[in-house]
């Protein structure tokens, strides 16, 4: 997967939910993306300190983006994801009503050493990236 191009980074899993509530929540977004024919690969994600499954998705288009977004903040209950548009790295969070967007920084490789010090970074292909 070329971590340079725009993508999304989500997630199906939620703090509250079992392991087994997760594990089927993950294989339930994985044919979601996997229905639309979407480009994907799966990563291990560590937000908020907590370890778990994700998807890096590329995205060609807004269709694209606009159904990787709902299928992350509506239909999976996600409080953010993770965006990457030319260059750019953006965090969507969805509020109560609305969706907000902020731009926070480039989303670079860092060594794995580093990843004691991160609060949040996915590992993707054996490569760890996180925001500066």
């Amino acid at each position: 997967m070329d971590m340079s191009q725009n993508l999304v980074i989500l997630s199906a899993e939620l703090e509250s939910a079992t392991f087994s509530g997760n594990r089927q929540r993950t294989e339930n977004l994985r044919s979601c993306l996997e229905d639309l024919n979407l480009e994907f690969a799966e990563a291990v994600g560590h937000y908020k300190g907590k370890e778990e499954v994700s998807f890096v998705v590329s995205i060609n288009n807004n269709a694209e983006f606009e159904a990787v977004t709902d299928f992350a903040l509506t239909s999976f209950h996600q409080e953010s994801i993770l965006s990457q548009e030319n260059g750019q790295a953006f965090l969507i969070e969805q509020g109560l009503y609305t969706r907000s967007t902020q731009n926070i920084g480039t989303l670079v490789e860092v060594n794995p050493k580093e990843v004691e010090r991160l609060e949040n970074f996915t590992i993707v292909n054996n490569r760890v990236y996180t925001t500066k």
